[in-house]
């Protein structure tokens, strides 16, 4: 056998479980279809999310046990609820100051965007427990992809993660990696009319700032 044959070319990990495809209704709602998809995921891999998750509205679960997203009112409404228990004051001050004089439940324009950290608060108030990660400036592409290459190798069973790369927001569901230094992300992204499977390469992270969202 020739030696090169005998190694593969690139190990491909992905999360455990379902996970469902929701697309953008709006220009600035990203966010929200990803949060639609990682909740629906939790659910579906956990008893015990998906009650939770269901008892805070934020899943809708049939008599057949087909579980659904219940859109971005019931997100918005969790978002809140967090903010009133003193979760996430920070990101509360910033995002109500986009449109001081409206309430945040029913906002539908951009000054409604939120993004990984809104999701882990809202999270917290049905006592999931998520991590979020910041990855900065210098070399915050690589650190991003290290904290990727990580959380899909180190569990047996890995959640989907949710990553913010400043106003647009993806779903990673696992990760090729070819090298230590070469991870590409398997990401869905909410802008897609349809569900498609793609990778990513170092060269599509160039930016200074990103936000990691995943399940601890």
């Amino acid at each position: 056998m020739n030696m090169a044959e005998a190694y593969p070319q690139a190990c491909i990990l992905l999360c455990a479980g379902a996970v469902p495809f929701y697309t953008q209704a709006h220009s600035w709602s990203c966010s929200y279809a990803c949060a639609m998809m990682f909740f629906v995921a939790l659910a579906l891999r956990d008893g015990g999310f998906r009650d939770a998750l269901e008892a805070a509205g934020l899943v809708a679960v049939s008599a057949e046990g087909a579980v659904c997203a219940t859109g971005i009112l019931a997100i918005q409404a969790a978002i809140e609820r967090a903010w009133d228990a003193g979760l996430n004051s920070g990101g509360c001050e910033d995002i109500m100051a986009l449109a001081p004089e409206e309430p945040f439940v029913g906002r539908e324009d951009s000054s409604a965007q939120m993004g990984p950290c809104q999701i882990k608060a809202a999270l917290r108030t049905v006592n999931v427990s998520t991590t979020t990660k910041p990855c900065e400036a210098p070399d915050a592409g690589a650190k991003l992809l290290e904290a990727l290459r990580v959380h899909f190798t180190a569990s047996d069973d890995p959640a989907p993660c949710v990553y913010s790369n400043g106003s647009h927001v993806r779903v990673v569901v696992g990760v090729v990696v070819v090298a230590p230094n070469d991870v590409r992300p398997v990401y869905l992204d909410p802008m897609w009319d349809e569900v498609q499977v793609k990778v990513l390469r170092k060269h599509h992270f160039p930016g200074r700032a990103y936000e990691l969202l995943y399940l601890e």
